[in-house]
């Protein structure tokens, strides 16, 4: 899965929500922080993963969605789905 595929399921889930996307997809950076850094809750953080797994074909443990690292950018997420980026 290519980081630009990550991206558009991360902006696909917070659509409608409380965000400005754009402001969001203006400061996103590989290594940002999806909570720290661009303030992403963790409802919308599970939101996000669920269309991570349904995108990628696999199941994540509900175990490691409270996985620390499971907060860092994108390519993290991706790893955690096992398809990398």
């Amino acid at each position: 899965m290519n980081t630009q595929v990550v991206w558009e399921i991360l902006w696909k889930s917070l659509t409608g929500g409380n965000y400005d996307v754009e402001a969001l997809r203006a400061r996103a950076r590989d290594d940002s922080d999806l909570i720290a850094d661009m303030g992403i809750d963790s409802l919308d953080l599970v939101e996000f993963f669920l269309r991570l797994e349904e995108h990628a074909n696999v199941k994540l443990d509900a175990d490691d969605y409270c996985e620390p690292h499971l907060g860092r950018g994108h390519r993290e997420a991706a790893v955690a789905t096992g398809r990398g980026v």
